[in-house]
């Protein structure tokens, strides 16, 4: 366990104390366990993903026209879902979980990533 020392004020003396342990195991589990009971497949993940990913297809059209290069947008995709879904936290029924930001990055990376084709 950490050592600390304090001085006081009054005192010309250090007086040695012992730390608590930091509570970072109950922390991990609980939050570990609020995740697992948070629903993982729901209709607002896949309906964010699906706007996010026709965004993502017009930019490839665009982008893949005027250069040839596309993208798959897995990034800003997850970023951006995190975003609205943080943006409005205040108006959700339950929290987003990590789970829901995984099915918002890969629906609108899939739906982005049609304008590739053959």
């Amino acid at each position: 366990m950490p050592q600390a020392f304090v001085t006081h004020e009054n005192e010309s003396s250090i007086d040695e104390i012992q730390l608590e342990p930091l509570q970072v195991m109950e922390s991990v589990t609980m939050s570990r366990q609020q995740s697992a009971a948070a629903p993982q497949f729901t209709l607002r993940a896949v309906a964010v993903g699906l706007i996010l990913g026709i965004l993502l297809t017009f930019s490839n059209i665009f982008l893949g026209l005027q250069t040839g290069w596309v993208m798959l947008g897995c990034g800003i995709s997850a970023f951006a879902g995190f975003a609205i879904f943080k943006s409005a936290s205040n108006m959700l029924a339950f929290p987003f979980s990590p789970a829901e930001n995984v099915l918002v990055q890969t629906v609108a990376s899939s739906v982005g990533a049609m304008t590739i084709g053959r």
